[in-house]
């Protein structure tokens, strides 16, 4: 044969130990790796845990997914900003109404004192005549 064949029992042991020594490591190694896989998953299982408890509402009979609950803010906010825009429009409005009466008022103003000095204007010449 080739020179590998053992002849005693002892040569048969010898012979087991070198075929096994690998045989064992990668069973180790195979273990243990298995086990950090394991431990890895379960990490993993607990953080999708938490992520889908911040994620799915677990209020109502249903719970409604994120989602949904995004879309309602963005349709809220979509109102609001639609409500935000009549209202400055409507500020804006009131603020040129305002102007023309302050403009109207003032043209008012100018009026009432030329009548005035008018009447006093006349006051004067009541008197000259008067006098």
């Amino acid at each position: 044969m080739n020179g590998y064949e053992p002849t005693t029992w002892l040569g048969l042991l010898g012979l087991v130990l070198v075929v096994s020594g690998p045989i064992v490591t990668t069973i180790i190694a195979a273990r243990r790796g298995q086990k950090r896989a394991s431990r890895s998953h379960d990490e993993i299982a607990q953080r999708v845990g938490g992520i889908e408890n911040q994620v799915i509402n677990h209020h109502g009979h249903e719970p409604p997914v994120l989602r949904d609950d995004v879309d309602r803010v963005i349709r809220t906010s979509e109102q609001t900003y639609e409500l935000l825009l009549d209202t400055h429009k409507l500020v804006t409005d009131h603020h040129t109404h305002i102007t023309n009466i302050k403009d109207a008022v003032e043209s008012h103003d100018h009026k009432i004192k030329a009548l005035h000095r008018d009447v006093q204007q006349l006051g004067r010449r009541m008197d000259q005549i008067e006098e």
